[in-house]
């Protein structure tokens, strides 16, 4: 079975060593993974030796606000989620690298974009957050 991780929102090496756990937990019972993620600073370290394929996941292109979001629509709001044309074309994108990859099952963290556009693809998601 093939599984596809996506990460999309957040930083710092949590997402990354939760990926490789998971990824290498997966391998260990046979399934391939790959990678869609946000951050590759680290991807190197952590999944290569894992023989984990990665890409970079779509990422908004919009204006980030100056001030801290205040709350998770304030997140979504700078992901992308402001306007019909920017979470249209981050969708179509996930959908690009989904259909490139065919995977069997998609695990999203911290990825509410790539969830949408498997969902649309009729995929099985595995949500690891909320």
């Amino acid at each position: 079975m093939h599984f596809v991780y996506c990460w999309e929102i957040g930083a710092d090496l949590g997402h990354i060593t939760q990926l490789a756990s998971i990824g290498q937990a997966l391998q260990a019972h046979g399934h391939r993974v790959t990678a869609i993620i946000k951050d590759t600073r680290h991807a190197f370290s952590y999944l290569y030796p894992l023989g984990i394929a990665w890409y970079q996941a779509p990422l908004s292109t919009d204006l980030r606000p100056k001030e801290l979001p205040l709350n998770h629509a304030d997140i979504l709001r700078a992901q992308g989620f402001n306007s019909i044309s920017s979470l249209t074309g981050l969708i179509q994108a996930w959908r690009s690298l989904l259909q490139l990859l065919k995977p069997d099952r998609v695990l999203i963290e911290a990825s509410p974009t790539a969830g949408l556009a498997a969902r649309t693809l009729d995929l099985h998601v595995i949500s690891l957050d909320n």
